[in-house]
């Protein structure tokens, strides 16, 4: 279905937003000419117009809109902002055919909130085989060997390959509801150790790294090998937000101090921010290390 937005503020030139790109001032400026859209005011009252900066043609334009379309500008902003992402991969020589996967892929890798930096490419061409399309991604950790942990807003998912993990052929999944958790942690002494996963109704036993039979953690269904700091700090975070997606979906909320927001809902609140115009990506970045401690 086409998509076409009209918008007028109070004494201000009219435009509109469609699939073609912006009209403004009876000038098509098509998506390759638009660049830069920011929100220059969010308005407050009725008698104030909201206005969003964007660079049309290589000049700077203000694009107003009335208070009582302040919503509708929201949802013209949001796409506005993936009609540039679309540049941005055509740009990059993604083929037209493949480019609504190459868009659901950038939009995982906006939500992520914690994964391996150094193995981030190697992570998502697992996590596009893995996780469902309807299903958000927030965690994407890979473990000593090629075992990957997804945290998804429904799921956790453990994956397996290779011969380190009993693989030589193929791979092995395991998947676990929030609601189903007991616990998640990290079990790590001097240079190695494992993440582990636990359910009521799953039967765990000791692990041992450097066991490479049945009851090595990279063999272990529920369970991922780790080794140096850097993992165990990672996986340590992971095991916290799993914790407290296990809580909300046990009807049980993590305790939180009064008026602070678990770590999840700060850098989701951070990212409404930037998907606002209201902070720029590098801002945002450097606030979730920050929060991370990375």
């Amino acid at each position: 279905m086409a998509y076409y937005e009209v918008f007028k503020g109070t004494l201000t030139p009219q435009w509109t937003v469609s699939d073609r790109g912006i009209t403004f001032k009876n000038t098509v400026y098509p998506w390759d000419q638009v660049s830069n859209p920011t929100v220059f005011n969010d308005p407050r009252t009725r008698l104030t117009n909201g206005v969003f900066q964007v660079t049309l043609g290589g000049k700077p334009r203000a694009l107003a809109y009335a208070t009582k379309d302040k919503a509708r500008a929201r949802e013209a902003l949001a796409f506005i902002q993936d009609k540039l992402r679309e540049q941005e991969l055509i740009r990059s020589g993604v083929r037209p055919e493949r480019l609504a996967e190459a868009m659901r892929e950038t939009d995982r890798r906006r939500n992520l909130i914690l994964f391996n930096a150094n193995a981030i490419e190697d992570i998502m061409a697992i996590a596009g085989q893995v996780i469902p399309h309807s299903e958000e991604l927030y965690v994407a950790l890979k473990g000593t060997f090629k075992e990957y942990l997804f945290c998804t807003d429904k799921m956790v998912y453990i994956h397996k390959t290779g011969f380190m993990t009993g693989h030589t052929f193929g791979s092995g999944g395991f998947k676990m509801p929030y609601a189903n958790i007991t616990n998640a942690e990290v079990d790590y002494h001097m240079t190695t150790g494992y993440f582990e996963l636990s359910s009521g109704g799953l039967q765990n036993r000791p692990l041992n790294y450097w066991n490479n039979k049945g009851n090595s953690p990279q063999k272990a269904p529920n369970a991922i090998a780790i080794t140096g700091p850097v993992l165990k700090g990672q996986f340590e975070q992971a095991s916290r937000f799993i914790m407290e997606k296990a809580g909300e979906n046990r009807g049980h909320p993590t305790v939180v101090v009064k008026g602070e927001a678990t770590l999840a809902e700060q850098i989701r609140d951070l990212k409404a921010l930037v998907d606002e115009g209201l902070l720029t990506q590098e801002e945002f970045d450097a606030k979730k290390r920050q929060l991370l401690n990375i």
